[in-house]
C-alpha cells in the first residue's frame, strides 16, 4: 500500500510505529548521504516524512492569481481534490496571503508512493521550478507534514524518560520578567510544574472534518481540550498498559526553562493533548503542520518562542538513490511555516524562535530550525554530551545554529506512574530493546534529546533580555567568544547552560 509503505520496520509497541499505523496518516521514507566534514566519516541516514494522508496546504495566491501560468496548475489542483473551506491562519489577521486546505478525492494508496505524494509532485512540476528561488517556493504546495517531537523517528524523543527521585531546585513561582512561549506536546496536569504553570497553559487548536448544512464538506478550527480525566487516563490513554511515549513532554521542557531563569514567565501552547490510537471528538491524535504555524503566529508576542517540533519536508520528487545533503531535490522550507516567519520578522518587535535539531543523527534539514539559514532570528539547537561531543543521536549541519548538553537532562515530570514500563523501550545499556518497570512519583525524570537542549537557550536568552538586552543583543551576547567546533557540524558550542 503506497500510503503505508513496508520497506521501515518500527520497534513493536513504539509511538512511532502507533503513530505511522494510523488510520489517517501516510508517510514518504528515503535514505540521505551526508557529506563529508570536520573529518568525520561520510554516513547515510534515513528520512521519514509523515503527512495526513488526504490533505494538501496550499498557498492562497496560487489559487487566486491571474497569470496564465498557473493556469494548468489550478486545473490539475481541482481534478485531484476539494477545498475543505478552511485555512490555516483563518480568523487570525496579520497574514496577507493564507494556506488554504485541501482534500483529496482519492487517498486509498493504490498508486506506488503515497497517494499525497504523488498529487504533490504532480502539482510542484506544473509550478515553475527552474532556479535555486524557484526551487525554494514550490513548498507553496505540500502535504500536511505530521510533526513529532523530535524523536530519531524509531522512538521518540530519544528513548524514553529515566526514574529520577530526588527534586531538583525550582523558583517559588513564575518570574515577573519575559515572557517565553513553549510550543510544545503532552501536557499534563501533573507533577511539580504545575503550580509554576497556573493560568498560562493553552491546548491548542485543532481541525475538526465536518459537513455545511447544504452537505459540502468543511474544516473547522476547534478549540484543544486536556487529556482525560483520571491520572491512568491521562498517562496511558490507549490503555497498553504503557506509559504513552509523550505524557509529560511539554511538562519536562518547561521545567527546564524555569531551571534556566528564575525571572522567566512561561506560557505553554501544548498540542496532541491527548495521544490516542483513534481520533476522538475532543482532539486528534498527532500534531500537524497547519495546527503548530497556526499556534507560533497566535501565541508570537513573546521575545523568545520555543517550537519543541522537528520536522522534514516531502522531497521534490521521488529519490531512486542515496541523496548528498546538496542534492537539489532536498525538500523544501515549509511555505506556511515561512509565512509566520516573514510576518514575525516585519514586526518592529523582536522575537527569537528557538527549536530543536530533531534527533535521527542526520544530516536532512529539519524545520523550524533549519529556517535559521533564511531568518537571522531563528535558532537551531543541537545536542552534545558532557564531554562536548555531538550526541549520537544528535542532528546536524549548517542549518543548526548552536548546540548545548542534551544528554541526561534532569527537569520536571509526572507523578502517578508506580512500577509499570514505558511506550519506548530503552535505547542502550544491558537493558537496551526491553521496558524494565519504572516509578514516577517524584515529579522529577531524567531525559536526552535535542527538545531538552533548546529551553536551556531559550532560558539563558531570557535572563540576558529581562537584564535589558534586546532578543538580537541577548543572541549576540550568548555566542560572542563562542568557539565553533567543525567537527560538530553544530555551530556554537554553548556548553555550560543552566540546568546543568
Amino acid at each position: 500500500m503506497g500510503n503505508k509503505p513496508d520497506r521501515y520496520l518500527f520497534t513493536p509497541g513504539s509511538f512511532t510505529e502507533r503513530l505511522t499505523n494510523h488510520r489517517k496518516v501516510a508517510y514518504y521514507p528515503y535514505d540521505r548521504r551526508c557529506s563529508q566534514s570536520g573529518g568525520n566519516p561520510k554516513h547515510v541516514c534515513w528520512a521519514l516524512v509523515p503527512f495526513v494522508f488526504d490533505e494538501l496546504l496550499v498557498d492562497e495566491s496560487l489559487i487566486t492569481t491571474k497569470d496564465p501560468i498557473y493556469d494548468a496548475f489550478k486545473v490539475e489542483l481541482n481534478k485531484l481534490a476539494q477545498t475543505t473551506n478552511a485555512s490555516v491562519f483563518h480568523g487570525l489577521g496579520g497574514i496577507a496571503k493564507d494556506t488554504q486546505i485541501w482534500k483529496l478525492n482519492d487517498a486509498r494508496g493504490h498508486q506506488k508512493n503515497a497517494d499525497v505524494a504523488e498529487a504533490v509532485w504532480k502539482l510542484r512540476s506544473l509550478l515553475p521550478g527552474r532556479t535555486n528561488a524557484e526551487r525554494r517556493k514550490l513548498g507553496r504546495v505540500a502535504p500536511n507534514h505530521i510533526l513529532i517531537s523530535p524523536g530519531n523517528m524509531h522512538e521518540c524523543p530519544f528513548g524514553p524518560p529515566e526514574e529520577h527521585f530526588n527534586a531538583v531546585p525550582l523558583p517559588r513561582q513564575a518570574g515577573a520578567g519575559p515572557e517565553v512561549v513553549m510550543i510544545d506536546s503532552g501536557y499534563i496536569r501533573l507533577g511539580p510544574i504545575q503550580r509554576f504553570l497556573t493560568g498560562r497553559v493553552v491546548f491548542a487548536e485543532w481541525l475538526e472534518r465536518s459537513t455545511s448544512p447544504a452537505g459540502a464538506l468543511q474544516y473547522v478550527w476547534r478549540p484543544g481540550v486536556e487529556s482525560p480525566v483520571g491520572r491512568s487516563a491521562r498517562l496511558d490513554q490507549n490503555g497498553d498498559g504503557l506509559l504513552d511515549a509523550l505524557a509529560g513532554h511539554a511538562n519536562f521542557v518547561a521545567g527546564v526553562a524555569a531551571q534556566g531563569c528564575e525571572s522567566v514567565k512561561l506560557t505553554v501552547v501544548s498540542h496532541g493533548a491527548a495521544f490516542l490510537d483513534l481520533d476522538t471528538v475532543t482532539n486528534p491524535a498527532f500534531v500537524t503542520e497547519a495546527a503548530v504555524a497556526r499556534s507560533l503566529w497566535k501565541h508570537h508576542g513573546a521575545p523568545v518562542i520555543n517550537v519543541g517540533f522537528a520536522f522534514p519536508t516531502l522531497p521534490n520528487a521521488a529519490v531512486t538513490s542515496v541523496q548528498d545533503t546538496t542534492a537539489s531535490n532536498e525538500g523544501p522550507p515549509s511555505w506556511t511555516l515561512q509565512k509566520v516567519l516573514d510576518a514575525i520578522f516585519d514586526e518592529e518587535e523582536e522575537h527569537l524562535i528557538v527549536a530543536p535539531a530533531g534527533n535521527h543523527g542526520c544530516c536532512v534539514p529539519q524545520y523550524p530550525a533549519a529556517f535559521s539559514l533564511q531568518y537571522d532570528n531563528v535558532i537551531g539547537v543541537g545536542s552534545v554530551s558532557a564531554a562536548g561531543t555531538r550526541s549520537d543521536f544528535s542532528d546536524h549541519g549548517p542549518w543548526v545554529s548552536c548546540c548545548t548538553e542534551g544528554e541526561n537532562v534532569v527537569s520536571t515530570f509526572i507523578t502517578g506512574w508506580d512500577s509499570k514500563p514505558t511506550e519506548e523501550p530503552e535505547e542502550d545499556g544491558p537493558l537496551a530493546g526491553q521496558r524494565p518497570p519504572k516509578y514516577f512519583e517524584s515529579g522529577f525524570a531524567g531525559w536526552s534529546g535535542t527538545c531538552f537542549a533548546a529551553p536551556k537557550v531559550s532560558a539563558a536568552l531570557a535572563c540576558d533580555i529581562a537584564a535589558g538586552a534586546t532578543p538580537q543583543q541577548a543572541w549576540a551576547n550568548l555566542i560572542a567568544g563562542r568557539p565553533q567546533p567543525a567537527a560538530l557540524e553544530m555551530g556554537y558550542l554553548l556548553d555550560g547552560l543552566a540546568p546543568y
